[in-house]
């Protein structure tokens, strides 16, 4: 199995003040983070982040371009498991 670069995106959007309450809130910043990445031509760049901000102009998240290097045989803890973790039971 090949083991590739993987570029991925995240986003994290904070819930409870005044403006980022309601699914229509969560909706409507949805729309303008959809709306920046459709516009832009070229894309994010990998590695590229920014801040979320609601409708009174306050941080509620952020966003996150970036490269997911493959997980090596040692750092990949479902790998991990065997008889060094869990020995033989049997």
């Amino acid at each position: 199995m090949s083991k590739r670069k993987r570029n991925k995106f995240t986003l994290e959007i904070d819930l409870g003040n005044d403006a980022m309450q309601t699914p229509g809130d969560i909706g409507r910043l949805l729309v303008k983070i959809g709306n920046r990445f459709r516009d832009d031509q070229d894309g994010p760049d990998v590695r590229d982040s920014g801040k979320l901000m609601d409708e009174n102009g306050n941080s509620v998240g952020t966003w996150e371009v970036f490269t997911e290097s493959p997980a090596r045989r040692d750092d990949d803890p479902m790998q991990l498991l065997g008889t060094a973790v869990f020995p033989d039971l049997r």
